[in-house]
This record gives structure tokens, sequence and C-alpha cells, in this order.
């Protein structure tokens, strides 16, 4: 634990929680927080001098880049859009909000040509990170005169129409296997959350196959974490790959971390008390499992709070609602399981709570908590996290801590709502 937090007691602690939150709160809703201001670009501490005009893009991509508000690029930006200008193999490690999204985007544009077919594919995980995904090219693309098609499941169509196909493993092979994307085409391929599609245990079979299928394309790989099995797997399809690995996984310098001891039932009075007394723009619950889901969501109606809920059981349809009324500030609450962890930008969000810890059969997957946890501080920003800890979960919690180099701080309810009767 760091020095600091063992001279803090629960109430200075609660009392920086209380105050930082509030102030982070009325800068976004005064519009003072001018990282968030306009469309939700890569503005901020993160940015370099370097300019995106001395990268050989074309007239037509830079006018587009700057007509999005994007004015400079990122370091991440910076290091990475000339080697896939260039054709290399590239692997970035990169947090969230360092501007990934339009680092390839502007590589896979500035190699494809309008009118010549299927010519990069773009593979995301899950279907919300893919539709993002989308619309983020195809703001840019629309400019060259070219497409992006969005693979969705459920949507049948005769024939793919687009230089730029976005999707999951599943609904990528499914086109291929249907005779509507002719992969041989494919100079591209861009593995977005790279780490979970490269995990033998969960996507891998697929993406596997897409690569093999695609073998001689040239291969982008982005996430916030690589496991060692996944740096493995790199090398075996990419062993001449451009890498740009952080020397371990951490924890965004922009985020705060803290936690409460709990029990069982307490967990929703906790949260409850949250809510009460701390200044929120957005929050983010996370949880286990679907039935946890659906009970928050009725305590949390029941108490005339505006929730959207998302879990993988859901309907197509009933998740991009949530999505989008989140997005859109209809509600303040997003309620899900770890299906949203991943890629979303929502850049008012300042506050995740995690009502249940990755912690599975004894196992804390650090990798799951910082891509959580980075669903805030976004774009340069102060994001914040709760975390509700069970005795049993201590241990798991102290690993989290450990690999992340940076403790969290304890604060408790009780002292919270002194502060707050203090301060209010």
């Amino acid at each position: 634990m760091e020095e600091k937090s063992l001279i803090q007691d629960d109430k200075e602690v609660a009392r920086e929680l209380f105050t930082m939150i509030k102030r982070d709160t009325t800068a976004i809703e005064t519009g003072l927080d001018e990282n968030i201001s306009g469309v939700g670009t890569d503005r901020g501490k993160l940015l370099v001098a370097e300019q995106f005009s001395d990268m050989g893009l074309s007239d037509e991509l830079l006018k587009a880049i700057y007509n999005k508000g994007f004015e400079k690029p990122s370091l991440i930006q910076k290091s990475a859009i000339p080697h896939i200008l260039r054709g290399h193999n590239v692997v970035v490690q990169s947090k969230s909000g360092t501007g990934k999204t339009i680092a390839y985007t502007c590589g896979i544009l500035g190699n494809t040509r309008a009118g010549e077919g299927t010519q990069a594919l773009v593979v995301t995980p899950t279907r919300e990170l893919s539709t993002q995904v989308t619309e983020v090219i195809s703001g840019l693309a629309k400019s060259l005169g070219m497409k992006v098609f969005s693979a969705l499941k459920n949507k049948a169509t005769d024939s793919v129409m687009g230089e730029i196909v976005v999707g999951s493993p599943g609904t990528i092979l499914k086109l291929i296997d249907l005779g509507k994307l002719n992969h041989k085409e494919i100079r591209t391929i861009v593995l977005d959350e790279a780490d979970i599609l490269l995990d033998k245990d969960m996507m891998g079979t697929q993406t596997f196959r897409i690569l093999k299928l695609v073998s001689g394309a040239q291969i982008v790989f982005f996430s916030a974490t690589y496991s060692e099995q996944v740096k493995q797997t790199i090398e075996f399809y990419a062993p001449d790959a451009i890498k740009m690995y952080e020397e371990r996984n951490g924890k965004p310098d922009e985020i705060k971390l803290f936690y409460i001891e709990l029990e069982g039932d307490n967990k929703r009075k906790a949260l409850k008390s949250l809510y009460e007394y701390l200044s929120i723009s957005q929050m983010i619950i996370f949880v286990s499992s679907k039935a946890t889901v659906n009970y928050l969501r009725k305590k949390l109606e029941d108490d005339l709070h505006s929730v959207s809920c998302l879990h993988g059981d859901l309907e197509i349809e009933e998740r991009e609602r949530a999505v989008e009324e989140f997005r859109s500030s209809k509600s303040k609450i997003l309620l899900t399981t770890d299906v949203f962890s991943r890629g979303m930008d929502i850049p008012q969000v300042n506050l995740i709570v995690n009502y249940d810890l990755p912690i599975y059969k004894g196992i804390a997957s650090t990798q799951t908590y910082i891509h959580r946890i980075g669903r805030s501080g976004r774009f340069g920003r102060t994001g914040f996290v709760v975390d509700f800890v069970r005795d049993e979960e201590l241990e798991g919690y102290l690993k989290f801590q450990k690999e992340l180099k940076f403790a969290s701080k304890k604060f408790t309810i009780r002292a919270l709502e002194e502060i707050a009767a203090e301060l209010g």
C-alpha cells in the first residue's frame, strides 16, 4: 500500500473522493472539461507535437480528420500510423482513451482504394464495439468515397458492400462461408481487443481460422493487455511485427481507486448511498451475472432512478437500445456484466462501481479489472472507481493492486455520510 494511503483515515479518504468527483462532475455538466467538448476525441495531455500532415496521408483524409476535430496525433497514433501505412505487421499495447481506433483507421484508410472491393477487416469481440468502430471509420471513409460494412448477426444481406468490413469472428466467418466475402482480396486485418480474440479459451479458434484464410495480409493487433500466451500466439502469426508493448499492464494514471469492505446485502445499501451522497455524471456498475443485473435494476428503479441494462442474453435490439440510451445520457446508470468492459467510449462516465469483482472461483482476473476501470478516465480526464470487497476476496484484490503497482484507498459508507453532511 502507498505511504499516503496508510496515513489517511476513512473520513479523509471519503473527503477526497467526495470533493474530487464533485469537481469533475461540475466540469462535465458546465462544459468546462475541454477534453469532452464536441466529439469525444483524443485532445488533452496525451497529445504530442507531431502533425497528421507529417504522416503521408492524402489531402482528403487529412481534411476529414481535421473536420472531425482531431488536431494533433496522440502518442499511440504518432507511433502506429506510419508503420501501418508502410504495410508492417504491428502490435500495439494501448491503454483506454489513447486513440487506438483513429490510429488503425487512418492506417487502413491510407492503404485502401475506393471501388476495389473489400480490402480490410476489423475484428472485434462484441457487437457493441463493432457498432462503435463502424461509426468511427465511416465518419472518415465517406469523405474518400469508401463504405464500411458492419457484419452484424441476424442481418442478412445479398452481398458485402464496402471496402472495409467490421465484425466479430463469427459473423465474418459466416460471410466467408456463404461466399459473400472474398477473403483472398483482404490486404489488412485489424484485431481490436486482440487479447480476447486470440485467447484459446474464448474466441481464439475462430480468429485463428480467419488468420489462416487471409494469410499474407498485414496484421495489426491492438489491446490494453496481453498475456504471455497471447504474445506467443502473435509471435507465431507475425514474428516480424513492430511491437509496442508496455513493460507491464497498468492502471491509467488518471484513474483514482477506492474500495469498501462489505458483506451480503450491505452491497445494495452501499450502492444506494454512493448514488445519494456522491455527485456523479454517469456511472457504470459491473456485476457478475444476469440475475444480479435484474435484481439491482428493480431496486434502483424502485428508487426512481433511470437505469440501462446490458447482459449477454438480451436480444440484439435491446442491447443496442440500452447502449444508445446511456450514450445519449437518457439514463445515468448502466448495469452490466463484462459484455460492456471492452472498448466502449462514453466520455461523461466518471464513476465505475465493481459491485462484483472479477474474481471467479478464487482466481482474480487482472486483465478484466483493467478493462472495466478503463471505462472511466477517458481521453486524459480523471475517472473514479469504487470496489466492493468481501473478506474472502481480499487476497485477490491485493493481487490487482500488486500488478497495477497502485494501492486503492479504503473508506466506509459512514465516513462518506459524515463528509456529505459537512460539505453537502
